[in-house]
């Protein structure tokens, strides 16, 4: 990062590449086969908080170099497939057409606005991903519950299938019980719960301080 200017630059569309190859992962249905794993996302996640944590003092000293009009500035992250509010992609597309990049971007926007968007598609949706487990299990363990009903097979011709069934679904409970430990080891690291909601934290303040008529928030604080 601190190589050169050319260097930086590479850095940044390497994040920016990354985001852009895994929209796909804020979908309802992903087929994993095509997008990046919840680790891999998770280690750039953390790499990218950490380049946040310069400009996030405690007096919020830096929180006007954050451009408000980045996404009409920068072209870095891809919003093509974003649902919008009040336009049409057409619409969209025409505002993009006839107002096209004028000001270069400052590298504290960059980071801000390249960790959002990681943590859209990545941090948040492994969390998704994680209570998804949850629901998994339940139905396991419906289904094991099921299979073994009162018991009244035992002893009778379709014992052994039965059993084969039972042995079947703990085998899949277990894979399940694996992957919440490794989300869990993941989601519930110190450092990246502290980073994480620090994070959070400088980015509610950044959006009430855009709400805010004054743009001074939170020194004083908006009323």
């Amino acid at each position: 990062m601190r190589a050169s200017p050319v260097a930086r630059e590479a850095v940044l569309q390497y994040f920016a590449h990354v985001i852009a190859l895994n929209v796909r992962r804020a979908g309802m249905q992903i087929d994993p086969d095509t997008v990046a794993s919840d680790s891999f996302m998770l280690n750039l996640q953390s790499v990218l908080l950490r380049f946040c944590e310069p400009f996030m003092d405690a007096n919020f000293s830096k929180i006007d170099r954050i451009d408000p009009l980045y996404y009409a500035h920068s072209k870095r992250i891809p919003l093509d497939d974003e649902t919008r509010i009040k336009a049409t992609a057409e619409e969209a597309n025409q505002w993009a057409s006839q107002n096209p990049p004028t000001e270069p971007t400052n590298f504290i926007s960059d980071v801000f606005f390249l960790t959002i968007a990681m943590a859209h598609y990545g941090y948040l949706k492994t969390i998704d991903t994680y209570n998804n487990t949850h629901k998994q299990m339940d139905e396991i363990k419906r289904h094991l519950q099921m299979l073994q009903g009162d018991g009244s097979w035992m002893g009778t011709p379709i014992q052994a299938r039965v059993e084969a069934a039972i042995k079947l679904v703990k085998v899949e409970e277990g894979k399940v019980r694996m992957q919440q430990l490794a989300f869990e080891a993941g989601l519930m690291d110190p450092e990246l719960l502290f980073r994480s909601i620090s994070f959070m934290n400088y980015l509610s303040v950044w959006l009430i301080r855009q709400a805010d008529p004054r743009k001074k928030h939170p020194n004083p604080m908006i009323e």
